[in-house]
């Protein structure tokens, strides 16, 4: 007897989660909510169904006209025009976050069009990790030229690839806001006014970071700056008021890059930030 009481048990919630799964999985439209109505259902019950389900509304004039023909009341369609509002906001929001036309935060973005859809990923500011310099082999050179052979002036950053990754062919977006007040995290882009005041560099990848030269000294003088082999060239054009368009001039190649602010060449004491990124097949 215990057994069979047990068993009753479990077909009763068993019973109970089978009709809740249901209710949940079913989704009120229109139609429903006549027929909600026409059962004379109370606002209070049919609005609980509309919170717990999933809904489908038509929400235009003519449809919320039609409702209020067939008796349905006015805080049910108030709650209607509130979910129809969300569903809207969501998908208008959704859609604005890869669209590169629209406004967003000041900043470098890649944006990748595929089959699925396109996508606009942010690139985020990455700190120069280390500085060294030339080696062993140039610090040699140098012992033997009384100073005046050449010692590179090398910037790394931590890991052999970045954490964004894109294709050969992505397009980038660059973000100024000249009314914004100037950041430690974003001042690039509040000083400088186009893409033409960056630099884009094609990196080497070691084994456990990826570097690129700064510059060239001797014992007696020092030059900065990014060496023409080390810089892909690009093209840009202004799509709106302070957005522009990126794009490189040749198909990039399998590898590490960043762009920097130019008028301040990176280094651990100051323009310490990169933006950059690994380019896949």
């Amino acid at each position: 007897m215990k057994h069979f009481i047990k068993l009753l048990q479990i077909v009763f919630i068993l019973i109970v989660n089978i009709n809740a799964n249901a209710q949940n999985n079913e989704v009120i439209d229109n139609n429903k909510l006549i027929e909600l109505t026409n059962l004379k259902m109370g606002d209070e019950l049919i609005i609980s169904f509309m919170k717990s389900s999933k809904t489908n509304f038509e929400c235009d004039m003519a449809n919320l006209v039609q409702l209020k023909k067939e008796k349905v009341s006015d805080n049910v369609l108030l709650e209607v025009r509130k979910i129809c509002n969300g569903a809207n906001s969501t998908r208008e929001e959704a859609n604005n976050a890869n669209n590169p036309l629209h406004n967003h935060p000041s900043g470098v973005y890649i944006y990748e069009e595929g089959n699925t859809g396109s996508v606009l990923k942010k690139l985020y500011a990455t700190v120069v990790s280390n500085e060294k310099s030339g080696g062993a082999g140039q610090a040699f050179a140098q012992s033997f030229s009384y100073g005046f052979a050449k010692s590179s002036a090398i910037v790394q950053l931590n890991g052999q690839t970045a954490n964004v990754k894109t294709n050969q062919n992505s397009v980038f977006y660059f973000y100024f806001d000249v009314d914004e007040k100037p950041g430690m995290a974003n001042w690039w882009f509040t000083k400088a006014t186009s893409p033409n005041e960056f630099t884009l560099i094609k990196m080497k990848s070691k084994k456990n970071n990826r570097e690129f030269r700064k510059g060239k000294s001797d014992s007696y003088t020092y030059q900065t700056g990014i060496d023409e082999d080390q810089k892909v060239q690009f093209s840009f054009e202004e799509v709106k008021p302070g957005i522009f368009k990126v794009k490189s001039k040749a198909t990039l190649k399998e590898g590490e890059y960043c762009f920097i602010y130019s008028a301040s060449v990176p280094s651990q004491y100051s323009n310490d930030k990169v933006f950059d990124f690994t380019v896949v097949r």
